[in-house]
């Protein structure tokens, strides 16, 4: 995906009721930063509980997190050609989480895998909504995820989502 200035996009990743967990439908209100470095904005996550067992518990990944530093393996001829100039960092700030109701609810885990504990336990066949505020920091570098030559390519995850659970 390629985003310049104000966007709203409309995604929805859906689980067959085979499937173990939820379904996601996402509504996502993006304002990128005018040197492309940060993109800030909001998500409404609904997820259906496609489980057999009530949810207490929804995964956040957080995906920039693991763009934080280059890869330890990566050899400097190849940092060179996929880091422009120097290395910068990637990384995802969840701001806030609340309900519909507007309740503040909890966040925990790394800075990959954010957990969010829901203020009551969502049974199988319920749709829960999150609204969650988000920063994301975009790595100056080449690939499916940075920004160079004034373009800004966000492949793999702008947003806070639920992993693929299953």
């Amino acid at each position: 995906m390629v985003f310049y200035g104000l966007g709203v996009l409309e995604l929805e990743r859906t689980a067959h009721a085979a499937e173990p967990g939820p379904a996601v439908h996402a509504v996502v209100a993006l304002r990128v930063g005018a040197t492309l470095e940060t993109v800030a904005g909001s998500v409404r996550l609904s997820l259906q509980n496609h489980s057999l067992k009530a949810l207490r518990e929804i995964p956040l990944w957080c995906f920039p997190a693991r763009l934080a530093t280059p890869p330890p393996r990566m050899d400097e001829v190849s940092v060179d050609w996929v880091y422009p100039g120097a290395s910068s960092p990637a990384g995802l700030r969840i701001d806030s989480v609340t309900d519909p109701e507007g309740r503040q609810l909890r966040v925990s885990g790394d800075h990959v895998v954010r957990v969010v504990t829901l203020a009551e336990p969502a049974p199988p066949g319920q749709t829960v909504t999150l609204n969650v505020g988000f920063e994301t920091r975009i790595p100056h570098r080449f690939g499916p995820f940075g920004h160079a030559d004034g373009m800004l390519t966000a492949d793999g995850g702008l947003f806070p989502r639920p992993p693929p659970l299953g």
